[in-house]
């Protein structure tokens, strides 16, 4: 769904590299599967391309705007159906984090339980309609039926890879972002660093005129 946004590799590194920085790229490439910088992000990192403000209203939301689309079925003596944002964009980044949540557990090996599930496929179901209508009427390539055509031995491969790709991270601790920050400039110099940096400078430019006379004068 990324190529909605970014056709190609080179495009799409460009944009990482002007909004993250070339540091995180470079970390992204290393850890990713053949260079591939999405491969290497974190599940909050690759939500956050999705639902990033400017991102989201660029290039997702003809997708999710249909106002049946991200909806939360609650169960009880009733079937309700409630919005949980006005804003289609939020009430999405909320779900991907609480998928983001359950993910972690699966990574760490622990069971979830029964209100987890349910709530993991209902989301899961929320998010996926409106990709999957999308794809009926041709307005995307990606097919989220497919994904679920894997066998066991794929399933445990995607795990174990994910497990590893957590570990050197460190772990997705961090909540889903509202948008993406662009790396921290250094900030400006206070008066009393800029007042050394010349006094450096000019030391230094003494220490070599010193060094050129001298030199001078041996040469002569």
């Amino acid at each position: 769904i990324y190529a909605r946004a970014w056709p190609d590799r080179a495009s799409l590194n460009h944009y990482l590299k002007q909004h993250f920085g070339p540091d995180r790229l470079r970390q992204w490439l290393k850890q990713g599967e053949d260079q591939h910088a999405l491969e290497g992000m974190l599940f909050s990192e690759l939500a956050l391309m999705v639902v990033d403000k400017k991102l989201f209203a660029r290039h997702y939301v003809r997708i999710f705007n249909d106002a049946s689309a991200l909806t939360l079925t609650l169960f009880a003596e009733s079937r309700t159906t409630l919005t949980l944002f006005a804003e289609s964009r939020t009430t999405l980044r909320m779900f991907l984090d609480d998928c983001r949540l359950a993910r972690n557990e699966v990574i760490a090996r622990q069971p979830l339980t029964s209100a987890q599930l349910m709530l993991l496929n209902v989301q899961y179901q929320q998010i996926v309609r409106p990709i999957q209508r999308a794809y009926a009427e041709k307005r995307t390539r990606v097919n989220p039926a497919s994904f679920l055509l894997a066998d066991e031995r794929e399933l445990r491969q995607f795990w174990e890879t994910a497990r590893l790709k957590d570990r050197q991270a460190g772990g997705d601790k961090h909540e889903i972002s509202e948008s993406i920050e662009p790396p921290r400039k250094r900030p400006p110099r206070t008066p009393e660093e800029r007042e050394q940096l010349i006094s450096g400078a000019l030391w230094g430019g003494v220490g070599v005129m010193t060094y050129c006379d001298r030199y001078d004068r041996l040469a002569s």
